[in-house]
């Protein structure tokens, strides 16, 4: 059925060559860095002679043994005269002359987009069969795997994470000074010790717990991975999960809103000593101030005016947990807002009361509708962002905020070829789907530019010189043990998060672990990194949706009134009681006078962000 040549050539581009190298082109990139059509004659007589044993041949560890191997091919070449006896005296001649790339699955661009792309594969190719009927093979059939990464945009996401990390780490480490953040952490110490690899081989070998803890206790030198690059320090089990567990990791995602196309997919800092992703929909981490657009999305879709003041009083509620009182960051509990103004202040407790009046059930079903796909517990502290949630899930919400109310499904395959370039499976995008109306998307995007501009992410601008048109929202959640970032640009939504493994380590004050400055700086790097590159620039430029003009007209207020009246400005409000008077969840309210016709034409002047 087949030719000497065929078969030769089908065995070539599929036999292994040792180190997981399958095929003569992987491994004359290997061992020569250089594609197997511009090898010389000695070197192509090295990889041929390889094959009798890839380990007891291999160039790198044997390279004597390997050396005469080669010979004996070119002896051979000579022998049924492919070779001249001169060309296989220069030949023999000449060194090994390797270029040795040692690839692992942690080398490269993307390594946890690959995982990811890796695990989808493999279902598919589950479902697909060759004309025999025997299945194809991953790394052996020449397969040829087209993804949505850009590459460009991914080599810029990834310097702006490690450039972040770094900074990040030192920051952390700073503010702790001489203090311990694993103080407090004791019970968890104990069980990753006990889950441990040395700790379970002790415990396998019939040792005493207390001999356990002495040898878990013995120091021998490690290479780790800290402070942007790799270092080896004398490190006990012990000291080596206290090391892993202060390190802080990020996550950074950016998807195509229209489409769902991921361009962007970086899991962590290093694959090969932190390989676990901090993207994918496994990951649950609360989600902080970045759950707020939800909330007041619902609201939106239950007929609530964008322009309807809430006060941002203190109130204390009771629910099935007990009381409850949510408070401000910044212990400002004056005057009330509109929409735009609460979000763009991220101001907790009028957050709150719009859930309360829009109903925690409407908001959960709308999460879940938009992108959210874990279970979000019905209770008041959603609104200030407590469900759990992984930055994939909140990159697909942002989506719809971004494309006017339509919910796309991330993607991360386009299609699958065989090595002749036939197309085996392609993705069929799938329908979009409307979940919130075109003028609530609209709205919550344009106060989220307002977020970006003059609120809590305008660093954006007065830090980072961004005049790219922008939107976006900050997160921090309890003792900031996470920090939270989304970005809007035209053509990409992006999340980004950072945090410590477990919430038990966290930033000590929220100067340095707030979202605005722990997650926001990742996000201002890969867009200053855009803006270098003339193509990206112009690709990611333009501008972003903009609301109709009866929209606008909706949000034509201003976003904060000051109601403290001249002798109270003076004097100051009377102390308020320790215990304020609190309400159960969803009780009604006397609501305050809603602002006449003169009022709302004239208002007040707008908050000034401190």
């Amino acid at each position: 059925l087949y030719s000497k040549e065929q078969i030769l050539e089908g065995y070539l581009n599929t036999v292994p060559f040792g180190e997981n190298a399958f095929g003569v082109e992987a491994a004359s990139r290997r061992f020569f860095n250089q594609s197997a059509s511009n090898l010389e004659v000695h070197q192509a007589a090295l990889l041929v002679g390889i094959l009798k044993a890839t380990s007891w041949y291999n160039p790198v560890r044997h390279p004597e043994r390997a050396k005469e191997r080669r010979d004996v091919v070119l002896g051979q070449m000579q022998k049924y005269g492919y070779l001249t006896a001169e060309e296989l005296a220069d030949a023999r001649a000449q060194p090994l002359d390797m270029d040795y790339q040692k690839l692992n699955p942690h080398d490269g661009l993307a390594p946890y987009f690959r995982d990811q792309v890796a695990k989808q594969l493999k279902e598919i190719l589950a479902e697909l069969s060759k004309e025999d009927g025997s299945p194809y093979h991953l790394y052996t059939d020449g397969l040829r795997i087209h993804t949505t990464l850009d590459s460009r945009l991914q080599t810029i996401a990834e310097e702006a994470v490690d450039q972040n990390a770094i900074k990040l780490q030192r920051a952390f480490v700073d503010a702790w000074g001489r203090e311990d953040p694993l103080a407090n952490a004791e019970a968890l110490v104990e069980r990753l010790a006990k889950q441990s690899p040395h700790y379970r081989m002790y415990k396998a070998q019939g040792y005493e717990e207390s001999a356990i803890d002495s040898l878990m206790q013995v120091k021998e030198q490690q290479e780790v991975y800290a402070a942007g690059r790799l270092q080896v320090l004398d490190l006990s089990p012990i000291d080596s999960i206290k090391f892993y567990l202060k390190r802080l990791h990020t996550g950074f995602v950016a998807i195509d809103p229209h489409d769902g196309a991921v361009k962007v997919w970086v899991g962590g800092v290093n694959h090969r000593f932190m390989p676990y992703d901090r993207v994918g929909m496994h990951m649950k981490r609360q989600a902080g101030s970045t759950f707020k657009p939800i909330v007041y999305a619902a609201a939106l879709e239950a007929g609530i005016s964008p322009c309807e003041y809430i006060q941002a009083e203190q109130v204390s509620y009771n629910d099935k947990d007990g009381a409850w009182q949510p408070g401000n960051s910044d212990g400002e509990y004056e005057g009330k807002y509109s929409m735009e103004g609460a979000l763009a202040n991220s101001v907790n407790t009028v957050s709150v009361k719009v859930l309360e009046r829009t109903g925690i059930r409407p908001t959960v079903e709308l999460a879940h509708s938009l992108g959210i796909e874990k279970e979000i517990p019905e209770v008041p502290s959603i609104a200030l962002g407590t469900p759990q949630v992984s930055p994939l899930e909140m990159a697909t919400v942002y989506c719809a905020f971004a494309n006017g109310g339509q919910r796309v499904e991330p993607y991360y395959i386009r299609r699958v070829e065989d090595a002749e370039g036939r197309v085996l499976w392609e993705y069929e995008p799938e329908r979009s789907v409307p979940v919130i109306r075109e003028a609530t998307a609209d709205m919550i995007l344009h106060m989220m530019k307002t977020v970006a501009n003059e609120g809590t992410a305008r660093s954006l601008r007065s830090v980072y010189g961004l005049n790219n048109e922008l939107a976006g929202k900050t997160g921090t959640t309890q003792s900031n043990a996470d920090g939270w970032f989304m970005g809007v640009m035209p053509g990409l939504v992006t999340a980004t998060w950072v945090g410590a493994d477990y919430p038990i380590v966290h930033f000590r004050t929220t100067a340095e672990g707030q979202g605005a400055r722990s997650a926001l700086p990742v996000f201002a790097r890969f867009v200053q990194g855009i803006n270098r590159d003339s193509a990206l620039q112009r690709s990611y430029s333009g501008r972003l949706r903009s609301p109709s003009d009866e929209t606008l007209r909706n949000l034509d207020c201003d976003m904060f009134k000051d109601d403290t009246g001249f002798w109270e400005w003076l004097f100051g409000k009377k102390k308020k009681e320790e215990d304020p008077e609190s309400r159960d969840f969803g009780e009604e309210s006397e609501e305050e006078e809603k602002p006449g016709l003169f009022k709302r034409i004239f208002g007040g002047k707008k908050k000034k962000n401190g």
